[in-house]
Parts: C-alpha cells; sequence; structure tokens
C-alpha cells in the first residue's frame, strides 16, 4: 500500500503502478465548508481507477470503480482529516498517470460553484464595508469585476484540465495503436519470410526427386 503525502488546496499529478494504493489527505477547520475533489486519469490502461473519500472517522462518502475522471463538491459534516484514495488493484501490470485537484473552503471560498482568490476574498470584504458613495460605488464594481473575472479563470481552468485530458488519452490510443501496428507489420514480414523459403524448400526439393528418378 502506497501512502502520500499530507496536501491541501493543490493540484497534483501522480503515477499510480499496478495493485497500488495511493492516499492525499486534507483537514477542515470548521463543519459546513466546502470540499472540491476533482480528477481525471490522464494515461494507463484503460484510463481507469477505483477511488474512495472518508471523513474524519472513515465513513466512505464518496467511491466509484473503473472510472476516468470525476468532479465532486460536498459540505464537510465533520472537523478533522479526509481522506482522498485511489487504487489501481484491478490492473495487472499497468501503471496509471492520475491528474487531481482538493480544495477546501477555507483555502478558497466557493460562488456560484466557482473558487475565489484570497484577494478577491479581500476586495469582497472592502466592498461589503463601503458606504454609497461615487468613490465606493466604484470600488464595489471593481470587486464585482474581480469576482466575476476570478469566476471565468477557474472555469477556464476546468476547461483546460479537461481538454488536457483528452489530449493525453488521444495520445496514448495513437502510441498503443502505432505500436500495434509495428508488431503486426513485423509478424506479417517474418511469415512471408518463412512462407518465401517455405516455397523455395517444397519447389528445390520436388526437382531434386525428379532428377533422382531420371
Amino acid at each position: 500500500m502506497l501512502i502520500l503525502p499530507f496536501v491541501q488546496a493543490t493540484t497534483l499529478t501522480f503515477k499510480l503502478g499496478a495493485h497500488e494504493r495511493g492516499c492525499y489527505y486534507a483537514n477542515t477547520k470548521e463543519i459546513g465548508e466546502k470540499v472540491a475533489f476533482y480528477f481525471a486519469v490522464q494515461s494507463g490502461g484503460n484510463f481507469d481507477v477505483d477511488y474512495d473519500v472518508m471523513d474524519p472517522h472513515n465513513t466512505v462518502l464518496l467511491h466509484g470503480n473503473a472510472e476516468q475522471q470525476g468532479d465532486f463538491a460536498f459540505t464537510a459534516q465533520k472537523v478533522g482529516e479526509y481522506s482522498f484514495c485511489f487504487s489501481n488493484s484491478m490492473s495487472t501490470f499497468a501503471q496509471k498517470v492520475i491528474d487531481f485537484d482538493i480544495t477546501v473552503e477555507h483555502e478558497s471560498k466557493f460562488a456560484n460553484g466557482r473558487v475565489i482568490s484570497d484577494l478577491e476574498k479581500a476586495i469582497g470584504k472592502l466592498a461589503g464595508q463601503a458606504q454609497e458613495s461615487a468613490a465606493e460605488k466604484a470600488t464595489v464594481a471593481f470587486a464585482n469585476q474581480i469576482t466575476f473575472f476570478g469566476g471565468e479563470l477557474a472555469a477556464l481552468e476546468r476547461r483546460q484540465r479537461s481538454i488536457r485530458t483528452r489530449e493525453h488519452r488521444n495520445l496514448a490510443s495513437v502510441k498503443s495503436l502505432e505500436s500495434r501496428i509495428y508488431w503486426i507489420s513485423s509478424i506479417n514480414g517474418v511469415l512471408m519470410v518463412l512462407m518465401s523459403v517455405g516455397q523455395v524448400f517444397v519447389i528445390q526439393n520436388f526437382f531434386s526427386r525428379g532428377r533422382s528418378r531420371i
């Protein structure tokens, strides 16, 4: 069993060998915090992996078998360490490359399903305290624009990850097809050589017998 390091709010790519299990962890500080979990198998086998998400009491919150990717969000009902585990037990020899992201609310707040940076939180707090003056209205409008662009950037990042995942899978499929074509062509070439040698041997044997009869 492979136990991987403690991480929070980061996007990582790691390799999971055949029959291995890898776990990452994230802490929640308060009940009700939002936790987002994303993963995608970039390469290896059928691009699938088993996964489990468990709360601090080891109660399974999310579970899946032979999944290629997933994007989930849930509300933490307990304070403590949540585990996010991947298992490649179904593979005999195929190694999987997995890209994943774990985000907790106290690290990046959520708004309309989008992640907001610390800078946006600070500007939003400032905007909330602003009074109804022309300058303060401009500050509120600026903060709203920052929040909007932050959400759009987060959505763009997710689309880029999805495109990158498809690119890796297509590249792996092309390499697999290329390897198959190479081996099939090599086998066909060997068979043609063997058939040619066999035909020469049969013809030579036929004429040798004919001469011996004469």
